[in-house]
């Protein structure tokens, strides 16, 4: 189904500037205008409940979660959400005399205690509630492990929660990814996606973004005034005309792009990631952004040097999705330019990144980087846990970060059967171009290799 997210003004609408929308879906300025799209592939999702309230009314919500969901319903329940919770273990409040009463053909389980409810090892349990301070008690422990679902006979629609998240559009921006991967799983709003919506979370559970606030934290140690003498370096080396034209893929923070924008050259930079852009603008600096991944067409053309640095090329995981950059960056280029690209080889996966374990205290949480090497697929794999304060407690998120290990002969031969030439390899601390004779013990010898194409 497509998503049609509803926000209410232009601020929370920028928000999800560089998001990268599917078509037909997209983002909607209610500002005033209260209608909604009654078209049956489309999902509405709401920004926040008081806009959803404002819109649709009063009515129940299903907060779904891995392990347990939470249904607050404060007026009498219809026949296909007895059916819905059917079979399921159901639990009630034993002073909630409303739920009990309620849903009392369901047979439900009187508590007194939440610790009780938690304590039940069933992930298909349903704590029902009658009151909004309650379920608000509940769900906001841990908003964004919730999937929220406005329901009403027959129909039922996604609220992203916005009243129980700090603004924090990072945050925002994850629950948009959920209720995306929710609108993926589903072809109605008939019948309530209780199953759909756990596997849902369990698929997304690593896909935070909290990593691109901590970025240029992490990359504190490069210095990228010398990654940027190497790129002109190269340039001038062996491009044919002045560079005017510039473009960074897999841009991040947009350091590098920087620099070359404050030389007056016209700069344009990409990345996947929404937190990255959002960071990246801030700099200030005459860059023009946009979100794609290294795969996606590149709507501009005649860049006279097109780069993508800091091994993000290891995060193409097959060799086809190489061939399929390396083919839209031919596109883009002007006859003569080059691309240049580096890669982390396996010999920085053996001796910096094999089963290393970081533990970072941050004034606001604790962040763990475990990294490791898996070598029957040659994969690096870096896993990222930050326990963020949230109350007397600790709010858990995670990202996971998958790189491909490539061998540099891997990378040359990939590179001889695209429309660019290869004109040399270069690795980290050395002058002497590799390409073809030395590459032999290129990947244990050097922690990064560069390689410099150009387009006939």
């Amino acid at each position: 189904m497509k998503i049609r997210l509803l926000v209410e003004n232009q601020r929370e609408a920028e928000v999800f500037r560089f998001h990268p929308f599917a078509e037909g879906s997209g983002f909607f300025c209610v500002e005033g205008d209260l209608a909604e799209s009654a078209a049956e592939d489309v999902l509405p999702a709401y920004l926040s409940f008081a806009l959803a309230e404002r819109v649709l009314g009063r009515g129940a919500q299903l907060h779904i979660g891995e392990s347990l969901s939470v249904l607050y319903c404060p007026e009498e329940p219809w026949e296909d959400l007895f059916s819905c919770l059917s079979g399921r273990p159901v639990y009630v409040f034993g002073c909630d005399e409303q739920a009990l009463k309620a849903f009392a053909s369901l047979k439900p389980v009187a508590i007194d205690y939440l610790a009780e409810f938690y304590a039940v090892d069933d992930f298909d349990k349903v704590l029902i509630v009658s009151r909004s301070d309650t379920q608000q008690a509940i769900i906001g422990q841990a908003p964004a492990s919730f999937l929220h679902l406005l329901i009403s006979e027959g129909d039922w629609r996604l609220c992203l929660a916005k009243e129980l998240l700090p603004f924090d559009g990072g945050l925002w921006r994850a629950a948009l990814r959920l209720a995306e991967g929710l609108a993926e799983r589903v072809s109605s709003r008939e019948e309530l996606p209780l199953e759909q919506a756990r596997q849902t979370l369990i698929t997304y559970r690593h896909s935070y973004g909290f990593f691109a606030d901590r970025y240029d934290d992490y990359m504190a140690h490069v210095d990228y005034d010398h990654w940027h003498h190497l790129l002109r370096k190269w340039y001038n080396d062996f491009a044919v005309k002045s560079l005017d034209k510039f473009l960074e893929l897999a841009c991040g923070t947009a350091t590098i792009a920087e620099l070359f924008a404050e030389e007056g050259v016209e700069v344009y930079a990409c990345d996947a990631s929404a937190q990255m852009l959002e960071n990246a603008s801030k700099r200030g600096a005459d860059i023009k952004l946009y979100q794609a991944s290294m795969t996606d067409p590149i709507p501009e053309k005649d860049y006279d040097l097109i780069v993508c640095m800091f091994d993000s090329i290891n995060y193409l995981t097959g060799k086809a999705q190489i061939s399929q950059c390396l083919d839209e960056v031919y596109k883009a280029l002007a006859p003569g330019a080059l691309f240049v690209f580096d890669i982390s080889t396996l010999g920085n996966s053996l001796d910096n990144f094999n089963d290393e374990c970081t533990l970072t205290d941050e004034p606001q949480g604790i962040l763990v980087h475990h990294a490791f090497y898996e070598p029957w697929n040659k994969r690096q794999i870096s896993r990222l846990e930050l326990f963020e304060a949230w109350g007397e407690g600790y709010y858990r998120r995670g990202e996971l970060h998958r790189q491909k290990v490539y061998l540099a002969r891997e990378i040359v031969d990939i590179v001889e059967r695209s429309p660019l030439e290869l004109l040399a390899v270069y690795g980290s601390e050395s002058h002497v171009n590799l390409y073809p004779k030395r590459l032999a013990s290129a990947d244990g010898r050097y922690n990064r290799l560069y390689f410099i194409l150009r387009k006939p």
